[in-house]
């Protein structure tokens, strides 16, 4: 069973599980984490993609017990704490990971972006939001090659306890300057719940240099300085498909079931944990920004989440969910 927003575009961005289910709040312990084993392998996700291997494929996430960064680029790879970057089999497990079949709509090459030189993260950010990103509604994918002055990235150890806060486990680092570097991540719409998935960008990185036994270096994205910014490529989402057979009955009760949408052929769900059911639908202009500014605040992978302790779910019937149709998008579950 998946959970997808179908739009009027046909790229398909795979997503395991709402954010949510990876990060739970705790008001002493800060962020810890939640659900950390796998139930979808990363064979799984290019299944439904109808591939066998990442080849064409970008994403980002992390493995079976929250073992590191995952960074998705043509291959997949796992950054330990220490900032060091190993090739993954596919057939490896993921709680949480966002990955699409890469077809680029835009390719700009180094002649266009020979303006960014200097720029930071946020800098470049804002010049695709105002160039190149055509609707601010619409997810998209991105990939940018490029030579950093200075790197600023993270990974995490593993844990080693149930519910174990997450500054625990941050590690810090600054990978290998003046270095080339592919960034693969993801622009998700500001009104999207951050329960779901954090507005704004994310990107996760891989140097390009790669020793002969494949190892290199990596993490997830905290900021940059671009020396020189080889080339930008971007695609619109037409679709986000949750892969969790049970993601129907998470989106329940975080909130979220308001604009899903029941098939005809409905089947029940296994029972899974729940989540407060207080949500705030989609704001006007001006409750958007405030909405992303507070998001981009708790980021679970920049600073975390922002909902309960998880209880018990009752079972639910997919038939329960409501349609709700909008101007841009209808919430269906296949």
């Amino acid at each position: 069973m998946a959970i997808t927003l179908v739009s009027d575009r046909s790229s398909v961005l795979f997503q395991t599980h709402p954010l949510g289910h990876l990060l739970t709040k705790e008001s002493e312990e800060g962020f810890v984490l939640n659900h950390t084993q796998g139930t979808v392998s990363l064979a799984d996700i290019v299944s439904h993609g109808i591939d066998t291997n990442l080849e064409n494929y970008i994403g980002l996430g992390t493995l079976n017990g929250f073992v590191g960064e995952l960074v998705i680029a043509g291959q997949g790879y796992l950054v330990d704490a220490t900032g060091q970057a190993t090739p993954v089999d596919i057939d490896e497990s993921t709680p949480f990971t966002m990955a699409i079949r890469f077809s680029p709509d835009i390719e700009l090459t180094r002649a266009k972006l020979q303006g960014l030189t200097g720029k930071d993260l946020t800098g470049i950010s804002h010049y695709l939001d105002t160039y190149h990103i055509a609707d601010p509604e619409k997810y998209y994918a991105l990939k940018m090659v490029m030579e950093t002055s200075v790197m600023h990235a993270r990974s995490v150890r593993p844990p080693s306890r149930l519910h174990q806060p997450l500054r625990e486990l941050e590690r810090k680092f600054d990978p290998a300057i003046n270095q080339s570097y592919t960034l693969v991540g993801f622009r998700v719409p500001p009104h999207v719940d951050p329960r779901f998935n954090i507005p704004g960008y994310h990107f996760h990185a891989i140097n390009n240099l790669l020793a002969p036994n494949g190892r290199t270096d990596g993490g997830h994205v905290l900021d940059l300085t671009a020396r020189r910014v080889h080339s930008i490529a971007i695609q619109q989402v037409g679709q986000v498909k949750v892969l969790h057979n049970g993601a129907v009955a998470i989106l329940l009760s975080m909130g979220l079931a308001a604009g899903f949408a029941a098939p005809a052929h409905a089947e029940e769900v296994q029972p899974v944990h729940d989540y407060p059911t207080h949500h705030s639908s989609p704001h006007s202009h001006s409750h958007q920004a405030d909405h992303a500014k507070n998001a981009k605040k708790h980021h679970p992978l920049t600073g975390g989440l922002t909902h309960q302790a998880d209880q018990e779910a009752n079972c639910w019937m997919a038939a329960e969910i409501p349609a709700i149709e909008s101007s841009n998008s209808l919430f269906v579950v296949e």
